[in-house]
């Protein structure tokens, strides 16, 4: 499992549109992608809900639940790989 993580403290940077693109075309290429959409908005889950293709799977997940979510991917067949960029300030 690749982990790729999405950050930026300042709104409307695209960050949730981003993360959405990279999972559909990741499931284009029959690769599964998961969304754990942290955002208190969680637009990610509004996408989904209003979504009428299957995939990708999006998990709305307070902060504070984030390691439990992973350990239980994990423990469910999951293999973590996580890749960190730092973009510079």
């Amino acid at each position: 499992m690749k982990t790729i993580v999405i950050v930026s403290q300042k709104g409307g940077t695209g960050k949730t549109t981003l993360a959405i693109h990279l999972a559909v075309a990741a499931e284009r290429k029959r690769l599964s992608a998961v969304i754990i959409d942290l955002d208190p908005q969680a637009s990610a889950t509004a996408w989904r809900d209003l979504r009428a293709a299957k995939g990708p799977a999006v998990e709305s997940v307070q902060p504070a639940r984030l390691a439990a979510t992973l350990a239980a991917a994990e423990k469910a067949g999951a293999r973590p790989r996580l890749h960190r960029h730092a973009s510079p300030q």
